[in-house]
């Protein structure tokens, strides 16, 4: 069961927002909220595992509001809902999974849904890393924010700020990972897209406040790939 939560102040797109995911053929819970207040009250006991905000709402804007769910639960993928364009490249800096224009609803919803379907299957993936303490564990692939070379060894940072060091190749972890969110930014540094909070040139800024370079020859691919994984059409 996927969890879905809309959230828009103009009824008539909200409706048409909820009729349209309920059409689509997958096993899926729609709540719908005018109020955006009421649904962080909401999110204070109840998970959502994707939430569709409308960029312009009156007592505040769906940015503001996607930083509060955010912080209340990090892993849920936000999907915007706007009638400009322009709003596209702030609403990355949130991490906003797909971008909706209300005009083209009935074709760019679809695809939003169903990508981040896949996005939360995926998320469920894991690797077995072994800790310093020898013990083996199953980690999601979500909580691996990068994986970087040292010397023979191969570094996992994770989001608990554990660090877990293994002798391997990067090859073999490049290999075992079929993952679209891991990206090579540069020799020895895998990025997890999920964990990018914005580009700003040819840096990566991070969720946890660390910035990270894409290396000269591969900024074009990199950023492509990035914005691919996120949702913006690459022309």
């Amino acid at each position: 069961m996927i969890n879905i939560a809309i959230c828009d102040d103009e009824k008539v797109f909200l409706d048409k927002a909820a009729a349209h995911i309920k059409r689509m053929n997958i096993n899926v819970e729609v709540d719908v909220f005018t109020d955006p207040y009421k649904l962080l009250d909401s999110m204070k006991i109840y998970r959502f595992d994707v939430c569709v905000l409308d960029i312009e709402l009156q007592r505040t804007d769906g940015l503001s509001i996607a930083n509060k769910i955010k912080a209340l639960d990090e892993n849920t993928i936000i999907i915007f809902l706007t009638n400009y364009d322009k709003y596209v490249y702030a609403g990355y800096h949130v991490g906003a999974f797909r971008y909706v224009r209300k005009s083209q609803m009935d074709n760019e919803l679809n695809e939003a849904i169903d990508s981040s379907i896949k996005a939360l299957n995926k998320s469920n993936s894991y690797i077995v890393l072994c800790f310093y303490n020898n013990e083996t564990k199953k980690v999601p692939l979500h909580d691996v924010i990068m994986i970087t070379k040292e010397n023979k060894n191969v570094m996992f940072h994770l989001t608990d700020n554990t660090i877990v060091r293994e002798r391997r190749t990067i090859a073999d972890v490049e290999q075992k990972i079929k993952n679209d969110s891991f990206i090579t930014i540069r020799k020895g540094v895998i990025i997890n897209a999920e964990h990018i909070k914005f580009i700003d040139g040819g840096a990566l800024i991070l969720d946890n406040g660390e910035t990270y370079y894409i290396s000269r020859e591969k900024t074009k691919i990199v950023k492509n790939r990035i914005l691919k994984f996120w949702g913006k059409e690459i022309e």
